[in-house]
């Protein structure tokens, strides 16, 4: 019996499944598990803040994890803003 282990690694924004080898899809649970499009590789990066699950397949088996929290979308602040000046 194969099992799958569905849990996720979350380095907000960057979630990655901790299952290789099987298929991905990731979702976004704050609307309706709603499937976030081309978004089927073993780790996504949220573009906006939210809670995100993803599908993993492997063989006959399908599992999903727990929805997992990103809420670091836009807090890093852009060095060039600070003053800081590009060299030529």
């Amino acid at each position: 019996i194969e099992t799958v282990d569905n849990t996720v690694t979350n380095t907000s924004p960057t979630l990655t499944a901790n299952q290789t080898g099987a298929t991905y899809r990731w979702l976004d649970c704050g609307n309706s598990n709603a499937v976030i499009p081309s978004e089927i590789g073993i780790s996504y990066t949220a573009t906006v803040n939210g809670d995100y699950a993803v599908e993993i397949t492997l063989g006959s088996c399908v599992d999903t994890s727990v929805c997992e929290n990103v809420s670091t979308v836009g807090v890093n602040e852009n060095n060039l803003s600070k003053g800081f000046k590009r060299q030529s």
